[in-house]
């Protein structure tokens, strides 16, 4: 992967432009790098693949932020989650923590935390502490607190957590008893629900992170569950106890 010289000349184009799709086309003729603010605008999918052919053919980089593109080759999202510098409603703000996540053609998507902190009177970046009690596999997956919790059995441990989450997919029907005490027939709901409402169905793609056994042998599998709408425009990142039947590993791809 080639890095970019920030320090180059650069061009900003602005949020009045009146053609900033093709003014970014032009400009990837000539920089390494464009970035395209479209402040809350949408580029439909023929007009995103031409610059986006322009942009492979030219070896340059299009950025695009504050809208809505479709088929990147890779997605980075991000949500405010917390502050620090302030206590007891006073202080300066020295930091803010984001989770971020990243999602791409050809792996699955990967969840984060980072913190953008101010250190010296300099901007740095660096990844969010977690509580010390909580292990985890990866920073942003399912968490399994064991600060309490001593195996007796060493050799036979009934909490396992993995080095690396692995990719599965999650039978719905076997985790979740849906349709049973509250459940509403497919006819009643509306169609504004059934689009906009969580779509949990069939085998979802998810991670998962541990093992833990039960009392009476069984495994439950602890996982994050990536589940969408019916329209797959909106995303939320699930975590999970299952049942070991309702789990099934995605085999690695090479």
């Amino acid at each position: 992967m080639k890095a970019l010289e920030l320090q180059r000349p650069c061009s900003q184009i602005s949020e009045t432009a009146l053609y900033p799709r093709e003014v970014a086309a032009i400009l990837l003729e000539g920089f390494e790098a464009v970035v395209l603010g479209l402040a809350g605008g949408a580029v439909t999918p023929s007009r995103g693949r031409a610059v986006a052919a322009r942009a492979r053919s030219k070896g340059s980089l299009l950025i695009v932020a504050e809208g809505q593109w479709d088929g990147p080759d890779l997605r980075i999202s991000s949500r405010l989650s917390g502050y620090s510098g302030l206590s007891a409603g006073r202080g300066r703000v020295t930091g803010i923590q984001l989770d971020v996540a990243v999602a791409g053609k050809g792996f699955q998507q990967r969840t984060g935390s980072l913190e953008i902190r101010d250190d010296t009177a300099q901007l740095r970046w660096g990844h969010r502490r977690q509580h010390p009690h909580i292990d985890t596999a990866v920073e942003g997956s399912a968490v399994i607190n064991t600060d309490h919790w001593t195996e007796r059995l060493p050799d036979n441990r009934v909490i396992r957590i993995f080095d690396e989450p692995r990719a599965v997919k999650v039978d719905i029907g076997r985790a979740l008893p849906l349709g049973r005490g509250g459940a509403s027939r497919a006819d009643h709901v509306s169609m504004r629900v059934k689009t906009s409402a969580l779509y949990m169905s069939g085998y979802l793609d998810a991670t998962q992170q541990f093992w833990v056994k039960m009392h009476d042998g069984q495994w439950l599998a602890g996982v994050t569950v990536r589940v969408t709408d019916a329209g797959g425009t909106n995303l939320v990142e699930i975590d999970m106890l299952v049942t070991a039947d309702a789990v099934t590993e995605v085999p690695a791809t090479i």
